[in-house]
């Protein structure tokens, strides 16, 4: 009896010590599983990239890249310790927005005239908004002014590419309006950036509008429309007037991919403006200048 008293007080002990060691094998590993989130958590936080936006264009930057950007898009040397704020984190004063008396939406002070005309449509809102101003008593038929300073800032100009390069303008309408816009002004970088979104969107608007989507002779040896690429308006115009040079009716190229396209989309089943006789002649001159014998 006495040693089976031993025994059990020697197994009660032997079980006290694999609690312990169970335990202390535990804390072990949470404080390794501890320590292995933080170290991932600094990592992620040093990999992590800040970002920063230009408050002039709007463009989103890397924080590095910022005084740079500054420095060559905008003239604008900024200092490490300066903090420009942006469009988006600049505070607005509550004082200069009001309410719309019609709808009684929160606009600011300065664009609550821009608001009437645009939601509220009516005359009478127009009057309740504006008031008897002179500027409201202006005929409808006066020209309007254009800010010409605005326009035509590198500020605008720089804003302007920004969006059109980032596709806030991915609409084959707005591209076009903004070309037509363009080229009136003769802004030549805004009409290259407004090529190169047409490519993009609206390769056929391309091709008929500006140009091949692919040039076949990028060194331009050739005198005929693949050396000379034009576009698909422009060979329709060379139709009608017969002036299409003869290298381009030798040129199997050019007569399957842009005197016939150029048929097939202003010609009698397309815009009607090339008309049948036109083109028959066109194709006499493209039989006598490849098949003669004579």
């Amino acid at each position: 009896m006495h040693t089976n008293k031993l025994l059990a007080v020697k197994m009660k002990s032997f079980r006290d010590q694999l609690l312990e060691i169970k335990n202390s094998l535990k804390s072990c590993e949470k404080k390794s599983l501890v320590s292995e989130k933080k170290d991932s958590k600094r990592e992620s936080s040093a990999n992590e990239v800040k970002y920063k936006i230009c408050p002039v264009c709007g463009c989103k930057l890397r924080f590095n890249n910022f005084r740079k950007h500054m420095a060559l898009q905008h003239d604008i040397k900024v200092d490490s310790t300066v903090v420009i704020e942006s469009k988006s984190t600049a505070k607005v004063d509550n004082s200069e927005i009001v309410k719309c008396p019609v709808c009684s939406a929160k606009v600011k002070k300065h664009n609550l005239k821009r608001h009437a005309r645009k939601v509220h449509l009516s005359p009478k809102v127009k009057k309740k908004v504006i008031g008897n101003s002179p500027r409201s008593k202006r005929n409808s038929t006066t020209p309007r002014r254009i800010a010409t300073n605005r326009h035509t800032s590198p500020e605008h100009r720089q804003a302007m590419l920004a969006k059109i390069n980032q596709g806030q303008y991915d609409n084959e309408r707005q591209l076009l309006n903004l070309l037509k816009n363009a080229s009136d002004r003769e802004e030549e970088k805004i009409v290259n950036a407004v090529h190169q979104r047409l490519k993009l969107i609206a390769p056929e608007t391309y091709r008929k509008l500006v140009g091949p989507l692919h040039i076949r002779d990028p060194l331009g040896i050739k005198k005929c429309y693949c050396g000379n690429p034009r576009s698909l308006s422009q060979i329709a115009d060379d139709i009608i007037s017969d002036i299409v040079p003869e290298y381009s009716l030798l040129c199997d190229a050019c007569w399957e991919e842009d005197i016939c396209s150029a048929w097939g989309h202003y010609g009698a089943w397309g815009a009607k403006i090339i008309d049948t006789e036109t083109w028959r002649t066109i194709c006499e001159e493209r039989g006598d200048t490849k098949y003669a014998t004579y």
